[in-house]
């Protein structure tokens, strides 16, 4: 599959493949190893969630997460959908004034003048001027398990995420693959974009 996936532009869409819970536990999912060695867009569906009304994109805030982004925002004017762009502050114990910007202004950051703020203040603007009704959601914690509680409370019908640096830095050796962790978890389809063309 990602010999064939890898070579042309391609969204490649996998669901669940049917392997046993043992199996699981033994060699990991497969989704993990797709995700790692195809470098286009993959659409992860362990079930249908049609119509799209509801979308969620997870955006980390810098920037990294624009071609997600943009994909997930075409899919959202095509089906008509609300998105809703979720950025999680994870716990630190660093005290530079930008963390402390951050950390003050959960709420509003959208409103500061932080790299962070004008960035998620960006992709929202991006998303109303598309014509969608957008909004931005910030949570604070564990990053995993707070896009999980968000993707839970908003019964979203799709969770869009990537980086296109996330498949080669080295943080992906000593931390938790976010995008595998969720899609392995919610029961809605999961677009990822982590590498770039």
């Amino acid at each position: 599959m990602p010999e064939k996936a890898n070579q042309g532009d391609f969204l490649t869409i996998v669901s669940p493949l049917g392997r046993s819970p043992f199996r699981h536990w033994l060699t990991g999912r497969s989704f993990r190893v797709l995700m790692e060695q195809i470098k286009g867009p993959m659409l992860y569906v362990p079930t249908i969630r049609l119509p799209l009304k509801n979308l969620l994109i997870s955006s980390g805030g810098l920037g990294y997460e624009v071609d997600a982004e943009n994909l997930a925002l075409q899919i959202a004017k095509v089906s008509g959908a609300d998105v809703t762009i979720l950025h999680v502050i994870p716990p630190t114990d660093l005290d530079y004034p930008t963390t402390r910007d951050v950390r003050e202004h959960v709420r509003d950051l959208q409103d500061t003048d932080t790299i962070l703020g004008r960035s998620l203040r960006k992709g929202l603007d991006i998303a109303k001027a598309t014509g969608l009704k957008a909004k931005l959601v910030t949570r604070q914690g564990h990053i995993v398990e707070e896009i999980l509680a968000d993707v839970k409370q908003g019964n979203y019908d799709m969770v869009c995420m990537g980086s296109r640096y996330s498949g080669h830095t080295l943080r992906q050796l000593y931390t938790p693959n976010v995008t595998a962790e969720v899609a392995e978890s919610v029961n809605c389809p999961v677009l990822t974009v982590r590498h770039m063309h």
